[in-house]
């Protein structure tokens, strides 16, 4: 069985956390840690499946998020602005989060989510029209 593909939301800082989202935006993982590193997050981000996608929460991914995503071969989602707290509260209010970094990078992860989700829900309608969608993920 192929592994299950996903979204990976970070927010890189002293305390650093990230985000874990199937391709239906459904929370596999929410952790936020002081002493987490670039390949622990590598590590089990990849227990759980492949990333393909990274988001960030910012317009500039940080150099952190970008030497994530080269190391997953994942794409690098960032928005055209950084995403404002509010926003970030609204995206994130239907999730439990533990502190600011986990809505972040929820907020991050649900945000690459949102920009993929046409193109994701494109490639499942087709598949169905040709009764094919067991072949969605390698798609």
């Amino acid at each position: 069985m192929p592994a299950e593909l996903l979204i990976l939301g970070i927010d890189p800082g002293i305390t650093t956390a990230y985000a874990n989202l199937n391709l239906k935006g459904e929370i596999l993982r929410l952790k936020s840690s002081r002493t987490i590193n670039l390949s622990s997050i590598i590590s089990e981000a990849t227990n759980v499946g492949k990333v393909i996608l990274v988001g960030c929460d910012v317009k500039h991914p940080p150099e952190y998020s970008r030497k994530l995503a080269t190391k997953l071969n994942a794409k690098i989602v960032s928005p055209f602005d950084d995403l404002k707290v509010g926003f970030k509260e609204r995206i994130t209010s239907n999730f439990k989060t533990n502190d600011s970094h986990q809505r972040d990078s929820l907020a991050a992860a649900l945000y690459a989510h949102s920009e993929y989700s046409h193109i994701l829900s494109r490639i499942d309608a087709v598949l169905n029209e040709q009764g094919k969608e067991h072949l969605s993920d390698k798609v």
